[in-house]
């Protein structure tokens, strides 16, 4: 629990944040929103990221195995925004990008 005291700048963020969530406006990660909301969506997002991955997994069957990550910090969950770039270097490929 954060016990730093909660200052009128922080009272008025809040207040726009869960103003913007009930007019269903999207929360880009880049978007200030509180700690706790940021700390718990991350922990939802591992979860689900941990539940398809597992589920994809091969029961002995031969069945390749595939991974899409879609998220960049400037860009979301945005496909039209993403800027990383992976290019085949030899044999390797070279990703660019960030997270």
């Amino acid at each position: 629990m954060d016990n730093r005291a909660v200052t009128a700048d922080d009272s008025a963020r809040n207040a726009e944040f869960e103003a913007r969530i009930a007019r269903g406006e999207t929360i880009e990660p880049k978007d200030w929103m509180p700690e706790r909301y940021r700390k718990q969506l991350v922990r939802m997002m591992s979860q689900h990221a941990h539940s398809e991955i597992v589920g994809m997994l091969p029961e002995g069957t031969g069945r390749a195995l595939a991974a899409f990550g879609l998220t960049e910090s400037e860009a979301g969950s945005d496909a039209g925004a993403t800027r990383t770039t992976a290019c085949l270097d030899g044999d390797q490929w070279v990703v660019n990008g960030s997270k």
